[in-house]
């Protein structure tokens, strides 16, 4: 609604690529955007690096944990499965791997006995996650985001839970 009022370009691409290769007419429709930076918000699939690395300003990605622990597509259940006693979120610059680019900022939050994925969703990854990829274009657009390299120490790749019964945690 709001890129709409403000006459800003939304795509919701369901595919870049076709085995292993970026579509061509995705990609065009892309580029003619000609965009200073990509902002990607939970990003479901593999972005062509032609994509991530086009604009000027290259691409940042929202990821709701603290990297590089629960990378991945469900990492909000992880976080409560493993028993995590702190959650959050990062904002990374994108790279060609899961989850593993270099981190511009974090966000933590406790994670309550009683929280489930949409306790936490609510109470802070939203509004704490709007407020932060704010900041974090801010910081790219001055010239001052830092790149902070990923450890692997503590890094973990959790599967997707895509099964409904297995989603309510």
């Amino acid at each position: 609604k709001v890129a709409a009022e403000n006459d800003v370009p939304l795509f919701k691409i369901k595919a870049w690529r076709r085995a292993g290769k970026p579509l061509p007419e995705v990609l065009d429709t892309y580029k003619n955007v000609n965009a200073d930076l990509n902002v990607l918000p939970y990003c479901s699939q593999f972005i062509p690096m032609e994509v991530i690395n086009y604009p000027r300003l290259k691409s940042i990605c929202y990821h709701p944990s603290l990297l590089p622990r629960h990378r991945g597509a469900s990492s909000i259940n992880w976080t409560l499965i493993c028993g995590d006693q702190k959650g959050g979120l990062t904002i990374f610059w994108a790279d060609d791997g899961l989850d593993t680019g270099p981190i511009l900022l974090q966000e933590q939050c406790d994670v309550l006995e009683e929280d489930t994925v949409d306790t936490i969703y609510k109470r802070f990854l939203y509004p704490v996650g709007v407020s932060a990829v704010a900041r974090a274009v801010d910081l790219v657009a001055d010239g001052s985001a830092p790149k902070i390299i990923q450890s692997e120490k503590g890094a973990t790749y959790d599967p997707m839970l895509n099964k409904p019964e297995l989603q309510k945690v």
